[in-house]
């Protein structure tokens, strides 16, 4: 008797499990390292860091120059490319967002590596390596948009494919309507969607479902 019931638990944490591991919660940044003549750099060492949490990962380029870093978190980020006989370069102001496939290519001028050239502003990025779609809800949105409530779930609505509440999601769960997570994307189902804050899963074991929802909120100064 205890096999049987426990076993929808065990299916039911399998499930949410698999789920949850298929979403894009990071991004990928691909590019080409040349110098000013426009030939290839290989074997260059690219290292790129997020601002905000300060994780780093180095990779090195290939024989043709290309270079690329998979699931990285998403957020603003800075690339520093090093090899002897050039300067060193830093660039930064690189924006990443869930679902990217960024292409940051990176020119080096000769010089010393003690030397440096930093770069802080470009032309905006393209995705050009995948047809993946992707929305970002700026943090000027968040604050200002007209929100029911307060809850930033509210904010899904304004990606395409993106519908609120439809039978065989989250409808009939017990915790469906915290924070109005009852969302499907594309005809996925409401169970298939991944809340993270800061990085960290925020989300049910059972249900896969919004947990913590935190209200936006617009800090003003008080004057004397």
């Amino acid at each position: 008797m205890k096999s049987i019931n426990w076993l929808p638990v065990a299916c039911g944490l399998l499930f949410s499990a698999t789920a949850l591991f298929g979403q894009a919660q990071s991004g990928t940044v691909v590019g080409t390292v040349t110098d000013q003549s426009g030939s290839v750099v290989p074997e260059a060492n690219v290292t790129i860091v997020n601002d905000g949490t300060q994780f780093t990962r180095s990779v090195t380029t290939n024989a043709q120059g290309q270079y690329s870093a998979n699931a990285f978190p998403t957020g603003a980020l800075t690339i520093t490319v090093e090899r002897e006989g050039f300067a060193k370069l830093v660039r930064s102001g690189v924006q990443l967002t869930a679902a990217d496939t960024l292409t940051v290519n990176l020119q080096l001028k000769v010089g010393n590596v003690t030397q440096s050239v930093e770069v802080t502003s470009a032309a905006p990025l393209l995705q050009t390596q995948s047809a993946a779609v992707s929305q970002l809800v700026d943090n000027r949105q968040v604050l200002e948009l007209p929100l029911n409530g307060r809850q930033f779930t509210s904010l899904i609505a304004l990606t395409p494919g993106a519908y609120g509440g439809s039978a065989g999601n989250l409808g009939g769960a017990v915790y469906a309507l915290r924070g109005n997570s009852n969302y499907s994307v594309n005809g996925s189902q409401a169970d298939n969607n991944a809340y993270l804050i800061d990085g960290l899963v925020n989300a049910g074991l059972w249900l896969n479902n919004l947990v913590i929802v935190p209200t936006p909120i617009r800090f003003r100064k008080c004057e004397p």
